[in-house]
Formats: structure tokens, C-alpha cells, sequence
């Protein structure tokens, strides 16, 4: 379930499946790993794993304060996206805070390179960002997408994104623990 958290909470999961010591939070000291999927975990050892497309759509839809309570240690894959997120959400309706929102401003760019792959950050007034994906060889290819952010730009535009994966890498997802809600039909 997923409920409104109070003001300057942030974003909690709550493991229902176990008594104590079963919160965490979603703050960047908490990633424990992203190889596959994205694992918060708490000081305990408490983990909840592939939480990247629910965190997706609170982004996407400017959800600040929340929690979330799940009986297992695997969000549901659903269709592969955060689109069904998105859309239960929407339509359960979202809690307006009377606080101001707190951001983090840019104030020169930022640039990371490693091997071939790269990141660049600007200053700017509003979130747009210029995304490529080079895989040759296979049916993904290269693809790009410039994104200006809105609610709406989010919902109709990158909600419906689903995930992709290699063949190889199937096998060592499951060994992981990861995807076992899997299959052909949302990934």
C-alpha cells in the first residue's frame, strides 16, 4: 500500500513481513546496489529491491512524502514500468502539503565520464534532459529522447518506458534474487 507521509518525511518503506527494525529510507546513503536493479537497505540489513520504477513515478509526479508498505523484499514488476504506478495513483488522488518544496540548484555544470558512458548536468530553471542509448547489435539500437519535465510530459511521454534486458543477463538476475516476477510480457 502506499499512503501520504507527513510533511519533510521523504519517501519510507516499511517491510511488513518483518516485526522490527523493518524501515527504510530512500536517501541515496541507503543504496546498497543498482546492478540489476535498485536495493535500498537500512543499518539492520533490511532491504527492499527494483524500486526504481515506483521512485519514477513519484518523481514524475511530484510526490515528496510517502510510504510505502510492502510484505516482501521485490516491488511487483507489473507491466515493466511505472505506468501502473502512475495510474493508480492518479486516479487514488495525491495530498497537497502547504509547505514549500526544497530543491537543489545547479549553479555550474557538472560533467562525469567513465569509458564511453557520460553525464552532464547544467544550471537551469526547468528539468529537460537529452537522453541516447547505444546498444548495436541488437533490437534496441540507438535511441535518443529529448524530455522536457511536466506531469503530464511524464505521464503520456516516460511513464510507459519499460525495462530492458539482455538475454545473458536473465540467468544472473534470477540467481540474484532479482525478477522473479519476470517474463516476455514486462521486460
Amino acid at each position: 500500500s502506499i499512503e501520504p507521509g507527513d510533511p519533510n518525511t521523504g519517501i519510507i518503506f516499511e517491510r511488513t513481513d518483518i516485526k522490527k527494525n523493518n524501515v527504510i529510507k530512500a536517501v541515496i546513503e541507503n543504496v546498497d546496489t543498482t546492478c540489476l536493479c535498485t536495493k535500498i537497505i537500512n543499518k539492520y540489513g533490511v532491504s527492499v529491491s527494483t524500486i526504481e520504477h515506483l521512485m519514477a513515478t513519484f518523481n514524475g509526479l511530484s510526490i515528496d512524502n510517502v510510504r510505502i508498505k510492502i510484505n516482501a523484499p521485490e516491488l511487483p514488476a507489473l507491466d515493466g514500468s511505472s505506468h501502473e504506478y502512475t495510474k493508480k495513483i492518479l486516479n487514488s488522488g495525491i495530498k497537497d502539503q502547504n509547505l514549500d518544496r526544497k530543491y537543489i540548484r545547479i549553479l555550474k555544470k557538472i560533467s562525469v565520464v567513465e569509458n564511453k558512458r557520460f553525464i552532464s548536468v547544467t544550471p537551469s530553471e526547468k528539468l529537460s534532459l537529452n537522453i541516447s542509448i547505444n546498444y548495436p547489435n541488437t533490437i534496441i539500437g540507438n535511441s535518443e529522447i529529448l524530455y522536457n519535465h511536466s506531469q503530464t510530459n511524464f505521464v503520456k511521454n516516460l511513464s510507459e518506458a519499460r525495462t530492458f534486458t539482455l538475454i545473458e543477463d536473465v540467468e544472473k538476475m534470477r540467481l540474484a534474487g532479482y525478477a522473479m516476477g519476470g517474463n516476455i510480457n514486462n521486460a
